[in-house]
């Protein structure tokens, strides 16, 4: 969300200066009435569009300095998907404990944990 709030205000902030209507067209200045509703239009629906600012970003992403990057959002999403994966693997623990030692449950398991564990070690080397 971030990022698609940050190519949004990026783009405005590159046409922002096409954002003005025209008082007049080709060399013909606009009647009275209708300048009178263009004025009305820039000022109530234009304005407000050329003034905005991202002040606060709405998911805030960890080693952020002011805006969002993608290494912050890798390294969010990377722990995110980490805690999951080793939270799916509460049911296959209390199996194990409860039920003693199966191979295909303890291979699963180690599977699922080294994935998680490997997936944050990757995001550390590379952040």
């Amino acid at each position: 969300m971030n990022l698609v709030l940050a190519l949004a205000a990026s783009v405005k902030d590159y046409f922002v200066d096409y954002m003005v209507l025209p008082s007049n067209i080709a060399g013909q200045k606009l009647p009275s009435p209708v300048l009178t509703i263009f004025d009305i239009i820039q000022k109530n629906l234009i304005d407000p569009v050329r003034k905005f600012k991202v002040s606060a970003w709405i998911v805030p992403l960890e080693g952020q300095s002011g805006k969002p990057s993608l290494k912050g959002a890798t390294v969010a999403l990377a722990t995110a998907i980490s805690v999951c994966m080793m939270l799916s693997c509460a049911p296959s623990v209390h199996s194990l404990m409860k039920s003693g030692a199966n191979k295909e449950s303890a291979e699963a398991l180690a599977f699922t944990m080294g994935t998680a564990l490997g997936l944050q070690y990757l995001v550390k080397l590379t952040a």
